[in-house]
């Protein structure tokens, strides 16, 4: 699997302390979403603190990034699956399941 530095794709640093009060509220309901589309490469969470959550429309496996710079990939992951985690990069590669949501 791909190493990422977290820095090239987010101004999060790797230890930083992303969820702090007044940064980003893990607690609260998600305010944005973004399509995540993978037929064409890797795809960067457009937000600069990444997501809080993934919508999994269609079941598959789903290879990301957690916000820390943590490579990881969820395997069988269920349709209609909202995975509480927060990330900042999904692979095309090792990722199958389609119709995916990042809630932000």
């Amino acid at each position: 699997m791909k190493t990422i530095n977290p820095t090239a794709h987010s101004s999060i640093e790797k230890g930083s302390q992303a969820g702090r009060a007044g940064d980003f509220n893990l607690i609260g309901p998600a305010v944005g979403a973004e399509s995540i589309d993978v037929s064409n490469g890797d795809y960067v969470i457009e937000s600069p603190l990444g997501a809080k959550a993934l919508w999994v429309g269609v079941a598959g496996d789903v290879s990301l990034v957690m916000i820390d710079g943590t490579d990881v990939v969820f395997e069988g992951v269920p349709a209609g699956t909202l995975l509480p985690i927060q990330f900042m990069l999904v692979y095309q590669e090792a990722t199958t399941a389609e119709s995916l949501v990042a809630l932000t």
